[in-house]
């Protein structure tokens, strides 16, 4: 049992807490460390599409590029010039690794150069803006026979021919492994909410402090970030000579980054440190460590190709004249979701010797599609046990919070076992509407089935990210589910499909029909209500399913060395069909429908953006079940739907 400070003793620890967040903030950075991360984000997507630069003869090349091409360059520079230094993006992307270890980065240049060799008059071949021609032309000039940009396509070599012009040591391989995890983590809407990234330098500022206190008070403990302080925590060393400036003021030293071990087992360095930098945090500031969108997601999924696969250059099968000008991501209405984070803190009011049997049940009073089921979280100043939960769910409603006892008799039924203390309603408007960096802690009064003097509370803490819009989730069935699912499909069969042709009916949350899809033997047609509108979507082609509409064919892949089994093509289109759930709909992130992997089908879309690829359907061909994550594969997805379980 935790004991609770009276009302004057809250009062003194809440100006405690301010206090010391306030110095927290006073801390100042001379870097722009706003701009940075969102430079860095930018620049992580660029080097993720080039994989190679992550193992391999290109990543080898990369970092002979590097020690021997780019640093003596740069170190020769004079950062008065007037004219830019552009750094190759290869270059760039072991740079980037190597000031990820400020120790080490700084005594190799000490070394090598005498002093610490900075980003100023550095520009990105990521960056907006036009490239001035002469700053590419300084690389050029000075090493006419290598090129500037290398192929990442190809396995490139180690040029043995060159004289070695810097004696770097660092492991360099082992530092680019270890960074090649962390676009996964950032890459994320979250991420990408300038009041999210504010928020995020401020809770950066509260790490270093809280680093600073431990020192003064000879506290050592391995501290750990989450993603949104660690983001930031890059972003300054990203400007070396300003780090090394800002942490020997701030600390006195230079504060090393340890990012060696990555083993996150239970009771291992990174559990404890985590565990500890959590209660250190909330006993100096009062504030919850754990942050919606900032937290470790998993291991990332598997790819599901090693080689992106070459675009299609010619059209097949398009007939432009024919198109019928109706989408139907129009008759869909947007879907947003928000990530949450939740913790029961406190209980008060309440007199009963059980507490520490006591739990919180959890669900949403209006399921949605991101969460329509129920769980359990202790409460945290009876059980001592900190357990935090993370969800999904639409930015609307109310999460239902229903306190019980957990009774010990073990020969009554499960309901029956516990003893229900009483509910309260959190509004989810309470998160999405709070203060910028959207984080509650808050006490709710409890309904409660016997009267009392003193209402029973319970105390509440969560965070959440901002609004990111979600798939669209659609189902065939007989009937609407319980909850709304965006639209739904109803599958309507003939006993005799010569006489009336199978038929798929798309109807809207009224129940009224606004599109028939009816399959023949080698067509597929749409029917548009009310216009009665029709149009061929599909039809058979010599084995080959041609979407005239779309521009593209749908064909089974016998050669393939990927295992997708089709390939949906024409234009600058290249879909593939893979079995099972991958990539943003792996089972790690996507919670419907537990069951047998070979009921999945995914889409991954190919592009230039996305080489290695990026899911825009997940189809269960059992259930019929559909997510689709991009508006214009909406209509798509329903007839590989139809086609599929056909």
């Amino acid at each position: 049992m935790i004991n609770q400070p009276s009302p004057g003793g809250m009062q003194e620890m809440e100006k405690t807490y301010e206090l010391e967040w306030e110095q927290a903030q006073r801390i100042v950075i001379s870097a722009d460390l706003l701009a940075t991360a969102k430079f860095q984000l930018k620049f992580l997507a660029a080097v993720d599409k080039h994989r190679y630069l992550y193992e391999g003869p290109v990543l080898n090349r990369a970092i002979d590029r590097y020690k021997n091409y780019w640093l003596p360059l740069i170190a020769q520079q004079d950062e008065s010039s007037t004219v830019p230094l552009l750094v190759p993006l290869d270059c760039e992307w072991i740079w980037h690794c190597h000031r990820l270890n400020p120790l080490q980065y700084i005594r190799d240049c000490e070394r090598e150069f005498g002093r610490i060799i900075g980003s100023r008059n550095v520009i990105s071949t990521v960056g907006e803006g036009p490239i001035p021609l002469e700053s590419k032309e300084i690389w050029i000039k000075a090493y006419p026979h290598e090129p500037f940009e290398i192929d990442y396509s190809c396995s490139s070599s180690t040029n043995d021919n060159h004289e070695e012009k810097t004696e770097i040591t660092y492991d360099l391989v082992s530092a680019v492994k270890r960074q090649s995890s962390f676009f996964d983590q950032v890459s994320r809407p979250s991420m990408n909410d300038d009041n999210f990234l504010n928020y995020a330098v401020a809770r950066y500022k509260g790490f270093l402090h809280l680093r600073r206190r431990n020192q003064e008070q000879s506290v050592n403990i391995f501290q750990v970030p989450t993603y949104d302080i660690d983001l930031i925590w890059h972003s300054h060393q990203l400007h070396p000579q300003s780090y090394s400036e800002d942490l020997l003021e701030i600390l006195g030293r230079i504060l090393p980054h340890d990012d060696t071990d990555s083993d996150r087992s239970k009771g291992k360095k990174l559990d404890v440190g985590f565990s500890e930098t959590t209660k250190r945090w909330e006993e100096m500031f009062g504030r919850r460590y754990w942050r919606a969108g900032a937290m470790y997601k998993g291991n990332a999924p598997a790819a599901v190709v090693t080689v992106p696969p070459p675009l299609i250059d010619i059209v097949e099968a398009q007939n432009p004249a024919a198109k019928l000008e109706v989408n139907l991501d129009l008759l869909l209405p947007s879907v947003n979701f928000i990530e949450v984070l939740l913790e029961i803190l406190e209980i008060r009011n309440l007199k009963d010797s059980r507490k520490a049997s006591l739990s919180v049940l959890v669900r949403k009073k209006q399921p949605d599609p991101f969460f329509n089921k129920r769980f359990g979280l202790p409460i945290f100043s009876e059980s001592g046990e900190k357990r935090v939960a993370s969800f999904r769910c639409e930015p609307s409603g109310d999460l239902l919070l229903t306190v019980v006892a957990n009774l010990s008799s073990t020969k009554l039924s499960l309901t029956r076992r516990r003893k229900l203390i009483g509910k309260a309603l959190l509004p989810l408007s309470e998160l999405v509407d709070s203060s910028p960096d959207r984080c509650i802690d808050l006490w709710l009064n409890l309904k409660t089935k016997t009267a009392s003097f003193q209402a029973v509370s319970l105390r509440v803490a969560a965070s959440s990210t901002c609004k990111a819009p979600g798939p669209h989730s659609l189902v065939m069935a007989a009937a609407p589910p319980a909850f709304a699912l965006g639209r739904c499909f109803t599958l309507q069969s003939s006993p005799s499909p010569r006489q009336n042709p199978r038929s798929t009916s798309v109807l809207d949350e009224s129940g009224k029909e606004i599109l028939c899809i009816r399959t023949r033997k080698r067509e597929v047609v749409a029917e548009w209500r009310p216009s009665n509108e029709t149009q061929v979507m599909a039809e058979l082609r010599n084995n080959v399913w041609a979407f005239p509409v779309h521009g593209f064919s749908l064909r089974l892949d016998r050669a393939n060395k990927e295992a997708h089994l089709y390939e949906l093509k024409g234009g600058t289109h290249l879909v593939r069909l893979y079995l099972g759930r991958k990539l943003e709909f792996d089972p790690r992130t996507c919670a419907h429908h537990r069951t047998d992997e070979n009921n999945y089908i995914t889409a991954v879309q190919f592009s230039s953006d996305h080489p290695y690829g990026r899911a825009v359907a997940l189809i269960n061909v059992k259930s019929a079940f559909i997510k689709v994550s991009e508006d214009s594969f909406l209509l798509p997805a329903v007839l590989l739907t139809v086609l599929l379980r056909n």
